[in-house]
């Protein structure tokens, strides 16, 4: 048995690659340990490239920090707040975005509360709504 790869090459032209199904040969268990390889290995191939891309952007950021104090030092007593500035960390950056992205859920799980609110028939679907704001309040956690 033969797996048969084909694929349309820049010209127009397809080109077709027979490759030989080595897997008839394996046992099941076999198989399912190659794929548990594979996707091991994928798997670290993508956590290090995540850590590439959190370095990366915890640069960006950091460097942004740094421009804005620059900014800031160029008012009148600005030192104190561009001093403030250098000290953010990307996680300050994560946390204010997560505070911001559970406002906008929240309010619009309010918008759908309300539009619920105006229909008898699903006051249950707003109660379960507004029950997942509480779960979920605006602002920062203290976790």
């Amino acid at each position: 048995m033969t797996d048969i790869n084909t694929q349309i090459t820049t010209d127009g032209t397809m080109q077709v690659e027979r490759k030989p199904n080595l897997n008839i040969l394996m046992t099941p268990e076999a198989m399912m340990q190659s794929q548990i390889d594979g996707l091991k290995a994928e798997n670290e191939s993508l956590t290090r490239e995540l850590a590439e891309l959190r370095a990366k952007s915890n640069v960006l950021i950091r460097a942004t920090y740094e421009d804005a104090a620059q900014i800031a030092e160029s008012y009148r007593g600005g030192k104190r707040h561009a001093n403030r500035m250098r000290a953010r960390t990307p996680d300050y950056a994560e946390a204010a975005l997560e505070a911001r992205d559970r406002a906008m859920r929240n309010e619009g799980r309010r918008q759908a509360a309300e539009a619920c609110n105006h229909w008898h028939q699903i006051t249950h679907i707003r109660a379960a709504i507004l029950a997942l704001i509480e779960k979920e309040p605006d602002g920062k956690r203290d976790e």
